[in-house]
């Protein structure tokens, strides 16, 4: 069943492939009428079309086990549908740990306010912009807040 979840969800891992394009003219059927032949395959995610991309979309598709991942895999080397032939590999964890600054001093919070609201002043000045309320607020300098995460 096509229509049921997951539409767009996916957790790469070891028993899931990811499609690096996907061309506007191929549809979720036609990918799915080739993939549910494939022994151990469950679903098919696909992202929303990027813009910025020709429309292409990316996909997922997720297995039963890590061996049946690896069989298709190399069956897919081979997969062309309406003359596309894709790109499929072993999908992989890209999640990069939390960058976490160290605490700040309070005056040199309050010295990089002071000069973004300089560079601010400038910039409107320069379009034309009156009354800007990032300006206008002393009460910034007050409002800063670490954060300790």
């Amino acid at each position: 069943d096509i229509t049921g979840p997951p539409f767009f969800a996916f957790d790469p891992n070891s028993q899931t492939l990811f499609i690096k394009s996907i061309p506007k003219n191929i549809s979720r059927w036609d990918l799915t009428e080739a993939l549910s032949k494939l022994t151990g395959f469950i679903s098919l995610s696909i992202s929303e079309p990027q813009k910025s991309k020709e429309f292409i979309r990316l996909g997922w598709i997720l297995f039963d086990t890590e061996e049946n991942c690896d069989k298709a895999q190399e069956l897919l080397k081979t997969l062309n549908i309406k003359g596309y032939a894709f790109n499929i590999v072993k999908s992989k964890s890209t999640r990069k740990p939390i960058k976490v600054c160290e605490n700040m001093d309070k005056d040199k919070i309050n010295k990089d306010i002071k000069l973004s609201r300089e560079l601010i002043t400038a910039l409107d000045e320069e379009k034309g912009i009156v009354d800007n309320l990032i300006v206008r607020n002393d009460d910034l300098e007050n409002n800063s807040k670490q954060l300790d995460l």
